[in-house]
C-alpha cells in the first residue's frame, strides 16, 4: 500500500479528474490509472527506501520547530529584560518610540523611479505586490507611496489573525515603495536594527497597541491608530551594546534556523528526485 500511496502521489492525474471547478477523482476514473507493477519484493525494497527519506524529513521538521519554539522562549526573556548577560547591570531606560524614532515622510514624488512597490505581510514580512496579489495595486496613489530605506520600518495597521494589532518590519533591501497609510520610521539616535527588528516582530508592543486603538477596523481594513500616540508609545530600553549583543544572539539562532529550513527543502527536492527515478523503473533496486 505504501508503494502505490507514492506512486500515485508522484502521477501526474490531471487528464483521470473530472469537474472544472472542483476536481474529482471517482472510482472509474481510479481504476483506469496505468500503474508500473514490479515484484512485491522490489515494491517493498522501494517502499522501504522512501520511507528512510520520510523519517529523515519528519526529524528535520521536528528539530526546526523545536528551534523555534526555542528562539520564541528566548526571545520572551531577552527583549524584556528577563535574562540578561552577567556583564550588563542596571535598570533599562524608559522612552517612548518618539524618543528613538521619528516619522518617514520621504514620497515617492518621483514615479520614474524603479523601485519595487511592497506590501507588508504579517507571516512573512515586506512582500512585492505582484508577489502578494499577482498585480500591482497602488494604481494612481503610488505618487502618494513612502519611499522607504533600508534598515527603516513600516507599521501596517491592518489586522488579522496573525497580528490581530497590525505587524511592524524592518525594510531589508537597498529600498523600496509602501503604502502611505503605513507609519513608517527611521531611528534618530544610535541603535541596534536587529534588536528592535526582533523586539517588533516578537509583538511587544502589542499591550499598548491594543490600548491605543479607538475602534474597530475601517471600512479598508485598518486599525484606527494615530501617528501621535503610536510613537507615544513606552519602551524600555537596553544600552547599545546590551542591543547589540541581543540582537546578534537571536541572529544566530534565525541564521540556524533558517540553515535548517534550507536543508529541509533539499531533502525535499531529493526525495522527489529518487521518487521519480525509482517509481518509473529508471532506477532499479536490487532485491534479496
Amino acid at each position: 500500500m505504501y508503494y502505490l500511496k507514492e506512486y500515485l502521489v508522484t502521477s501526474d492525474l490531471r487528464k483521470y479528474v473530472n469537474g472544472s471547478t472542483r476536481g474529482k477523482l471517482n472510482l472509474n476514473a481510479l481504476e483506469k490509472i496505468p500503474i508500473l507493477h514490479p515484484e512485491y519484493t522490489e515494491q517493498s525494497k522501494i517502499a522501504k527506501i522512501i520511507s528512510t527519506w520520510d523519517k529523515a524529513i519528519e526529524l528535520k521538521e521536528k528539530l526546526i520547530e523545536e528551534k523555534r519554539e526555542f528562539k520564541i522562549g528566548l526571545m520572551q526573556k531577552l527583549l524584556k529584560g528577563e535574562m540578561r548577560s552577567p556583564e550588563f547591570a542596571g535598570d533599562w531606560k524608559k522612552v517612548v518610540i518618539g524618543d528613538i524614532f521619528e516619522e518617514v515622510k520621504r514620497i515617492n514624488d518621483d514615479i520614474s523611479m524603479d523601485l519595487d512597490i511592497l506590501t507588508i505581510s504579517a507571516k512573512h514580512g515586506f512582500l512585492s505586490q505582484k508577489d502578494k496579489f499577482s498585480k500591482i495595486i497602488a494604481g494612481s496613489s503610488l505618487k502618494k507611496y513612502t519611499h522607504l530605506l533600508q534598515n527603516e520600518f513600516a507599521y501596517n495597521k491592518g489586522n488579522s489573525k496573525t497580528a490581530p494589532f497590525g505587524c511592524i518590519f524592518k525594510l531589508d533591501i537597498k529600498e523600496g515603495l509602501v503604502p502611505f497609510v503605513y507609519i513608517c520610521f527611521r531611528p534618530t539616535q544610535t541603535i541596534d536594527v536587529d534588536f528592535f527588528d526582533f523586539y517588533f516582530k516578537h509583538g511587544l508592543l502589542d499591550r499598548q497597541l491594543k490600548r491605543i486603538i479607538t475602534s474597530g477596523a475601517r471600512s479598508d481594513g485598518l486599525l484606527n491608530v494615530s501617528k501621535n500616540h503610536f510613537f507615544n508609545i513606552k519602551i524600555s530600553l537596553p544600552s547599545i551594546e546590551e542591543q547589540k549583543k541581543i540582537g546578534l544572539t537571536l541572529k544566530l539562532i534565525q541564521n540556524e534556523i533558517d540553515y535548517l529550513v534550507d536543508e529541509l527543502t533539499q531533502l525535499k527536492e531529493q526525495k522527489k528526485g529518487l521518487m521519480q527515478l525509482l517509481l518509473t523503473g529508471i532506477v532499479r533496486v536490487e532485491v534479496d
